[in-house]
């Protein structure tokens, strides 16, 4: 029995005690744990560096955009600025052949149409659709008399001397004729079809409307055909003038103030002097029996410039595969009452052109 006893003190030694379950309630959900204040505080921290990481992100973002932004605005400002330089170098270089081109040179352009075609040469070796008529690197004063306006300026090329030479046409020598002071070249205009074309021939001109240098300018023109050497044609043209010294001279006694005086091509020693009477020297020259040498130095009428804007502007036939001969020569005429000093300063270009049609 004492035995028995301590069998049993034994296992309830060995045996701890669990207290009985409580059955569960139904209907009741077990209530979760109260959260402690240094988990409320760190989860508070975890969600806010959350939303700093977040704004920093977006952030990032948008600096990267910028970046790129300010980034595509400077490749775009430095490509704007090496095209700027570019087309500066481009639009230099353009300008000084315009001014290589331009100063005392005239450009000869032909154009075709209609299924005409012309072309131009200034060795009858090379034929383009356009020439440079080159001249001297200075144009000053000089004239076409044979006495000279000073002595020794003369032109030395008279109407005589060019239908000569375009009257010649199997001998005539194209090329580069200009001297010192004034522009003078011969060139070739070839009708490259079988048909005749109807050519339209002109000279442009632009010059300073302040200064008037056109007024003392001179062009003589001359040309010629290979098959038609008899309708060789060579004329000195000029600007209309409004000096009332030329009223009621020879070639102006039909013309009134109002139309301008048509001016002569070169003018008597002596006749630059405002106090001479045209109408009395020309009395004079002709008691004298000097007006016949003085229409030799160029006292005779020029054929007045189109208009405004052109020398001349006409039109002329030539024949299937034939020739036109041209004969320029530009100078300022110094006995011309417009060559003054306050015409310095001024320009003028020009330049000839054919259309076929």
């Amino acid at each position: 029995m004492a035995e028995e006893e301590k069998n049993l003190n034994t296992a309830e030694a060995e045996t701890p005690e669990t207290p009985a379950e409580e059955p569960k309630q139904k209907g009741k959900k077990e209530k979760a744990p109260k959260e402690s204040k240094a988990d409320k505080k760190a989860a508070k921290d975890a969600k806010k560096e959350k939303a700093q990481l977040q704004k920093e992100w977006e952030n990032s973002i948008i600096t990267s955009k910028r970046v790129k932004r300010e980034e595509r605005r400077r490749k775009l400002k430095r490509a704007m600025l090496f095209m700027l330089v570019v087309a500066l170098i481009i639009t230099s270089v353009v300008y000084i052949m315009l001014l290589f081109l331009d100063e005392n040179n005239v450009r000869i352009t032909a154009s075709s149409t209609k299924g005409k075609t012309i072309s131009l040469s200034m060795d009858n070796d090379v034929w383009s659709p356009y020439l440079n008529g080159k001249g001297p690197d200075n144009m000053e004063d000089l004239s076409y008399s044979k006495l000279g306006y000073n002595i020794n300026d003369q032109l030395g090329i008279t109407v005589a001397d060019v239908r000569q030479v375009l009257l010649d046409g199997e001998n005539f020598q194209p090329g580069i004729k200009s001297k010192e002071h004034y522009i003078s070249f011969a060139f070739l205009l070839r009708n490259d079809g079988t048909d005749s074309a109807a050519i339209t021939c002109d000279m442009t001109l632009e010059y300073d409307k302040v200064r008037n240098l056109q007024n003392c300018v001179r062009v003589m023109w001359g040309t010629s055909t290979r098959n038609h050497p008899e309708r060789t044609n060579v004329d000195i043209y000029a600007a209309l003038s409004d000096n009332d010294r030329l009223f009621g001279t020879a070639i102006n006694l039909s013309r009134n103030p109002e139309d301008k005086y048509i001016e002569y091509v070169a003018y008597p020693v002596g006749s630059d002097d405002p106090s001479v009477d045209m109408v009395e020297r020309e009395r004079q020259m002709h008691e004298t029996g000097e007006y016949n040498d003085q229409y030799l130095n160029g006292y005779f009428a020029t054929t007045p410039f189109f208009n405004e804007d052109y020398v001349f502007n006409y039109e002329d036939m030539l024949e299937g595969n034939d020739i036109m001969y041209c004969y320029v020569v530009i100078w300022l005429e110094g006995s011309d009452f417009d060559c003054v000093d306050s015409a310095l300063g001024g320009y003028v270009k020009m330049s000839i052109n054919f259309t076929a049609h």
